[in-house]
């Protein structure tokens, strides 16, 4: 019986002593080694990340700077950009701004609607999501708000077509009114605003003819008030006797 006894207590200090005991020794001693695999395989994790990152910055970058080469190269074919593309330094946000915005006018005047919205539509959402321009600039300011009116004014109807802009006219409205606020005696703002608030969606007719009369006032020697001033004032003008031919029938009656 001593002897059972004796078996059970060694049973039951190796059970509850020497087992533990070798558990906390084998975790000892293996814990340092599973430390350092996971740290390795942490930092080959962390240096195919930096790669892969700095891989598609690279190709960003290049591809950034692809666009803006193939822009100059189309503005300097269109007699623009006056320093050759070779001698221009390496340009910021706001340089690529006014060069996509000058490049999607041109893009418009010359009928690729799609591709200049494209780009139009790139900026719209820089700003409405960071509600600031790419520039402290408000010459640049106004160069997108006058570009992009005249491409939504002359080029509603294709957009409304493509189902790539909903109410360019409205729209290109605010845009020449936020133009005109960054530049108040621009001629060309003020002669196509006076076009657009001539259409039969505004019927603005007496504030196309005071901006039309100010644009003539300003400088009548503009090639678009030169070639576009008596055509669009006598246009406002037969609809100023229209309208009130209007209302002196209506007070007839």
């Amino acid at each position: 019986m001593r002897g059972e006894k004796s078996y059970t207590i060694i049973y039951l200090f190796i059970c509850l002593f020497l087992i533990p005991c070798i558990h906390d020794i084998r975790r000892v001693t293996t814990q340092p080694i599973e430390n350092e695999e996971k740290e390795e395989q942490e930092a080959e994790r962390k240096e195919e990340k930096t790669a892969k990152r700095t891989r598609n910055n690279s190709i960003l970058a290049s591809e950034d700077q692809m666009d803006h080469q193939r822009n100059l190269h189309a503005l300097a074919r269109l007699g623009i950009a006056t320093t050759p593309v070779t001698r221009l330094s390496k340009y910021h946000v706001h340089d690529k701004f006014q060069l996509e915005c000058a490049y999607a006018h041109l893009l418009s005047v010359s009928g690729k609607v799609i591709q200049a919205t494209k780009l139009f539509m790139k900026w719209l959402r820089v700003i409405n999501q960071y509600k600031l321009f790419p520039c402290n600039n408000p010459r640049a300011e106004w160069y997108f708000h006058h570009f992009y009116a005249l491409h939504l004014h002359h080029k509603c109807d294709t957009l409304v077509q493509l189902n790539m802009v909903e109410q360019p006219l409205q729209k290109a409205y605010s845009h020449y009114q936020l133009a005109l606020k960054y530049r108040t005696e621009s001629i060309e703002d003020l002669f196509h605003f006076a076009q657009l608030c001539v259409l039969d969606e505004f019927k603005e007719y007496q504030k196309a003819k005071e901006m039309l009369t100010r644009a003539h006032e300003i400088d009548k020697r503009v090639y678009v008030i030169q070639h576009g001033y008596q055509p669009l004032m006598n246009l406002i003008q037969t609809k100023l006797s229209e309208k009130e031919n209007k209302k002196e029938q209506k007070i007839a009656k």
